[in-house]
């Protein structure tokens, strides 16, 4: 990740992610506020239409990409025919983290008899480890270069904890978005970090790494991106409410949902079918 491509392809991977998870849960969340709608659940992952929405795509995906990335980890740490960046371990720690996570929910989705909420705890681990190897990736730099890590780990530490939150509270549509903006504010932030210390256009003047009035500037712009981040999640609650205003006749099917989650929904409506039922029978008599 010593380059600007290191910090831009991974801050793009986390806002693909982080775009998706918004516009699946604010549709979930709008279907669910209909009469008739199932209540909202949280879930890790989503399936994605079309020929593949029986398959766990989201995670089979992320772990083709992390393969991708610990491959080039691998291969640009050799020089001169010896494994010279160190560095490059620790990037490959992390993306094997996030990789047992997306297989964890690979493994949720073909319900194989694991622990409930398990993918939950991979994916805290995920973040709880990316976190650490940042907190120890800042020796001898230079007082901007680790203000700006620090303000990564800082959102990094924040999706640890809201994966717990939501793990707790997985009908609350809060707890989730609250994941879901850490991880989108994370990937901007890698894009941000990579134009500073590796800026990449040619003529444009470097940052002077010591300098206050300029890491005055890095704090301000960090509170830049949780703002225009908010605002890019209001953003796409409001094209997906136009969506589903459009679709309105449509009906609610869960084929973007994860097997568990529409099991656990088939079975609150057979529940609530049951008390329907014992209702109707409880006035005859």
């Amino acid at each position: 990740m010593g380059s600007w491509l290191g910090h831009i392809v991974p801050g793009c991977f986390f806002f693909a992610m982080a775009t998706w998870w918004t516009s699946q849960i604010f549709y979930h969340y709008i279907l669910s506020k209909r009469r008739g709608g199932t209540p909202f659940r949280s879930t890790t992952y989503f399936q994605c239409p079309g020929c593949v929405k029986h398959l766990p795509f989201e995670p089979m995906l992320k772990v083709f990409f992390v393969g991708c990335g610990m491959g080039g980890e691998i291969i640009t740490g050799f020089e001169n025919g010896k494994f010279v960046y160190l560095g490059n371990i620790q990037h490959c720690t992390m993306f094997f983290f996030f990789g047992l996570s997306a297989v964890v929910e690979i493994m949720v989705h073909y319900s194989i008899g694991l622990p409930a909420g398990i993918e939950y705890i991979a994916s805290c681990l995920a973040f709880g480890i990316e976190g650490l190897l940042f907190v120890q990736h800042l020796h001898g730099r230079s007082s901007m270069d680790i203000q700006l890590h620090v303000l990564l780990y800082y959102t990094v530490f924040a999706c640890m904890f809201a994966v717990l939150v939501e793990m707790r509270y997985r009908s609350s549509v809060l707890a989730v978005l609250a994941r879901t903006f850490f991880v989108l504010l994370q990937a901007t932030w890698f894009a941000q970090v990579g134009f500073v210390l590796y800026n990449p256009i040619h003529g444009a003047e470097p940052w002077q790494q010591e300098n206050h009035q300029q890491m005055m500037m890095i704090t301000t712009f960090y509170a830049w991106h949780c703002g225009g981040n908010f605002l890019f999640m209001l953003l796409i609650y409001g094209l997906v409410r136009v969506h589903a205003r459009k679709y309105s006749g449509c009906v609610e099917s869960y084929d973007s949902l994860p097997l568990q989650t529409v099991r656990s929904k088939e079975s609150y409506a057979l529940l609530s079918e049951v008390s329907d039922e014992d209702g109707s029978l409880t006035q005859k008599t």
